[in-house]
């Protein structure tokens, strides 16, 4: 059996961004940049499919932040010979929730955290299988390895933890303990790569409803490993040292989630709601570690989507967590852990605009209303297309309006920024 190239195409983008921020911080410098190189590659046979969407990227005042993903590498059959059927093998990006794509939590699908204000989606690894008919589509998953999600490099040196990421929140670096500021010495305790990687999950997904337009509804359910390590710290005063000791241990555990889904399509409109119940599987942990609580959780979102025939598309949506959250221990020291929802409660409006080529416009405001933060993101971006490729300029900003660093929003105060990129497709 042959399985020659009906279709191929190959690609990719060389690109550089650069970041000057607002206001001047210890903590990070007044400017950054960074290099990327994504080679894209998708073939389709009368057999066989595959597909790559690979990106290098690092930071040009670190050499060593090099840092490597992969948001898709797969093998499948083709459609050409199986239509409605399809086994994919590898990493692949699937739409298992609106609510996800909306924003980008990371309950189904891991993240690349490079850029945290712009979290981007990667698919599960392992393997697939998909139905698909006029009004039907079923995808079941299995796998014995997940991933965890990755950003930019974290470092402990000389008992601080550090990154070339401007976007880098450090922790506590002192505590007031005894009527006085005592210091806090940080280590990281890494797991080994067995742990990281050999974490097993499934998960079914069931859709009703046309492709384009008309009432649509959805059920998926998975048992799944998080995508997102939660930390444990274990912590305690050294009296003869002076200082409090930190060991990090980042932990893997697992959940069972259940989505619900539905909505209606118009040629120029659309709206949607989701419900998500999520239940931790939590492992063991040594009582002497300190992580932030998890409990079950609900999580609800719903939105909409208005159109101006091809050039202009404005959303919304609503994004709201109820977690039944034990409490911390009581002698526990307080060392500001993250918490592993990045919302309780929050509204979201996003605009993109084509309607002047080869001009381009998208712009994003999230406000949360559990810490009253907002994020406000613009981007505009002008094409030059040439014989051999073409180049993009952009520029953007990001504008940060938090009363304090708690919350997603929040914990980036100080760092508003003008952005500018110029970009190489091949």
């Amino acid at each position: 059996m042959s399985s020659g190239v009906c279709f191929a195409q190959a690609g990719g983008y060389l690109r550089i961004d650069t970041s000057g921020f607002l206001r001047h911080s210890d903590e990070r410098g007044d400017a950054s940049s960074s290099i990327i190189i994504g080679p894209e590659h998708y073939s389709e046979g009368p057999y066989l499919a595959s597909g790559l969407d690979l990106k290098a990227v690092a930071f040009l005042q670190d050499r060593n932040s090099f840092s490597a993903e992969a948001a898709s590498l797969f093998v499948s059959t083709s459609k050409k010979w199986l239509p409605h059927h399809q086994i994919t093998l590898g990493r692949r990006v699937y739409d298992w929730s609106v609510a996800e794509e909306e924003w980008n939590q990371g309950f189904w699908s891991p993240r690349f955290l490079w850029n945290p204000l712009k979290p981007e989606r990667i698919g599960l690894t392992g393997a697939f299988y998909t139905y698909e008919s006029t009004k039907w589509r079923v995808l079941a998953f299995a796998t014995p390895i997940s991933p965890p999600e990755r950003s930019y490099p974290i470092r402990a040196e000389d008992g601080r933890l550090s990154s070339p990421s401007p976007d880098w929140v450090p922790p506590f670096t002192a505590l007031s303990m005894m009527n006085q500021q005592i210091g806090i010495h940080y280590e990281i305790a890494m797991p080994a790569i067995r742990e990281l990687l050999f974490r097993p999950g499934s998960s079914i997904q069931v859709r009703y409803g046309e492709p384009e337009q008309g009432p649509w509804a959805s059920w998926t359910y998975g048992v799944m490993p998080m995508h997102q390590a939660q930390l444990g710290v274990e912590a305690g005063f050294s009296p003869a040292k002076g200082y409090v000791e930190a060991m990090v241990h980042p932990v893997t555990q697992f959940h069972q989630l259940m989505t619900m889904e539905g909505g209606m399509r118009g040629k120029l409109w659309s709206f949607w709601s989701s419900t998500t119940v999520e239940s931790p599987i939590q492992r063991s942990i040594p009582a002497s570690w300190q992580v932030d609580p998890m409990g079950p959780a609900l999580v609800t979102s719903m939105g909409g989507e208005l159109k101006l025939e091809d050039t202009f598309a404005l959303s919304g949506s609503y994004y709201g967590v109820d977690e039944s959250k034990p409490s911390a221990a009581a002698d526990a020291i307080a060392l500001n852990l993250p918490s592993r929802f990045g919302y309780t409660h929050a509204l979201q409006l996003q605009g993109h605009w084509t309607g002047f080529e080869p001009f381009s416009a998208d712009a994003r405001l999230v406000y949360d209303l559990g810490t009253r933060s907002g994020l406000a993101s613009a981007d505009f971006l002008y094409q030059l297309s040439g014989t051999q490729g073409q180049w993009t300029v952009g520029m953007g900003a990001d504008l940060i309006n938090a009363r304090n660093s708690t919350g997603w929003v929040g914990q980036f105060i100080g760092n508003d920024r003008v952005r500018v990129r110029l970009s190489y497709a091949f």
